[in-house]
């Protein structure tokens, strides 16, 4: 699959990138890289049911999916993209992993022996399997559940045409799109801690995606037996539904610092070290 194309995706990736970088208006920027992912939606990308991100892996085709479309025309930016390719953790915890897009940048880290990519929907799970395969990540360990505060089942309201978006929240929902309940595992960190092997996890980095659960995850994280071995969590803010103080207020207190804020607005990601 790897060497299915010679083609320039990665001097495309790098225009996006510019694009990005740009001191000039935000509609000049917006127009510019909506030609360039028309490129990338014309441009010979594709190899039977897969296609080539601008991050570099390939990801089974769904143009049906947003969150298929932001991963392959790399929505989600490059800081992120960068730290995962550089990072010196030993261990990558991708909670809320959706289609591995994340899980499998961190594969191409030689630092990073283990990948551990939660992913509960049942669907979506399978296709994080097919995209651990065709990229041949064999230290990407998937986990089809949830991380909440408990060990059972919960629903998991998935909106249509867009699996990112899925959420465990009961309150503040709104919808444009059809939802599905879909009934899903999860589980608590006594369970997170027996999947996680803290033995050879000493640097673990985690990135946490769960759509307004993000405040549940951490306080989990924090009662397993490998927590003191976290340095760095990667978490998404949404103010609608997330609160930024009471995230910043549990990591202060176990020692860590917010070093980046990425994105702008009530939707953005934070990056705390400690």
């Amino acid at each position: 699959m790897n060497g299915a194309h010679s083609s320039d995706d990665g001097t495309l990736m790098n225009l996006c990138a510019v694009v990005d970088k740009w001191k000039k208006p935000t509609q000049i920027r917006k127009i510019w890289k909506s030609i360039l992912k028309r490129l990338l939606r014309t441009a010979p990308f594709t190899y039977k049911d897969s296609t080539r991100s601008l991050y570099r892996i390939w990801l089974v085709t769904n143009w049906q999916d947003s969150t298929f479309r932001q991963c392959v025309t790399a929505e989600y930016g490059y800081e992120y993209f960068e730290w995962l390719r550089n990072s010196t953790a030993d261990t990558f915890l991708d909670i809320g992993a959706n289609v591995g897009l994340f899980s499998l940048i961190a594969s191409q880290n030689e630092n990073i022996f283990t990948i551990y990519a939660f992913e509960p929907q049942p669907e979506v799970f399978e296709v994080l399997k097919s995209n651990i395969e065709r990229n041949a990540a064999r230290n990407v360990c998937a986990v089809q559940a949830a991380i909440s505060s408990r060990n059972g089942y919960a629903i998991l309201k998935v909106p249509a045409g867009h699996s990112g978006a899925a959420t465990l929240r009961t309150e503040g929902l709104s919808f444009k799109r059809p939802v599905v309940d879909t009934k899903i595992q999860t589980i608590d960190h006594t369970q997170l801690s027996a999947t996680v092997d803290s033995k050879k996890a000493t640097r673990i980095a985690v990135k946490i995606d769960a759509e307004g659960h993000e405040e549940v995850v951490i306080r989990e994280l924090l009662k397993t037996a490998f927590w003191n071995n976290v340095y760095n969590i990667f978490c998404e803010v949404d103010e609608r539904w997330t609160a930024r103080s009471a995230i910043e207020g549990i990591l202060e207190r176990e020692g860590f610092s917010q070093v980046k804020k990425i994105g702008v607005g009530k939707h953005y990601d934070l990056m705390f070290e400690r």
